[in-house]
C-alpha cells in the first residue's frame, strides 16, 4: 500500500509519550511537507494508510515508533519524522 504523510495533532491522544505513538493523534496530511531539521515534537510522520473508525490513520509499526521517540530524544528530523519546536 502507498504510504502517505500524516500530521501530528498537538498534544495528541493520550500522555507522553504514547501519544507520539498513538494513530488516533495524527491525521492525514495532503502534499509534501516541508522538512524541519530539528525540533522536539512531531509535525509530520511517513506511514502506510489504515482505517480506524472511518478515518485514515497512520500504521505505526514498531519500527516507525522508535524512530519517532529516538528523533525526539535526539531533537534531529528523519526521512520518516519531521519535527518542530514546540
Amino acid at each position: 500500500m502507498a504510504c502517505s504523510w500524516f500530521l501530528f495533532n498537538f498534544p495528541g491522544v493520550g500522555s507522553w509519550p504514547s501519544a507520539f505513538t498513538n494513530p488516533l493523534s495524527y491525521t492525514q496530511f495532503g502534499g509534501v511537507p516541508s522538512i524541519t531539521p530539528n525540533g522536539n515534537t512531531p509535525q509530520y510522520i511517513y506511514a502506510s494508510p489504515q482505517i480506524i473508525a472511518s478515518v485514515i490513520r497512520p500504521t505505526i509499526d514498531s519500527a516507525l515508533s522508535n524512530e519517532i521517540l529516538n528523533a525526539i530524544n535526539s531533537n534531529i528530523s528523519t526521512l520518516r519524522v519531521y519535527l518542530y519546536l514546540e
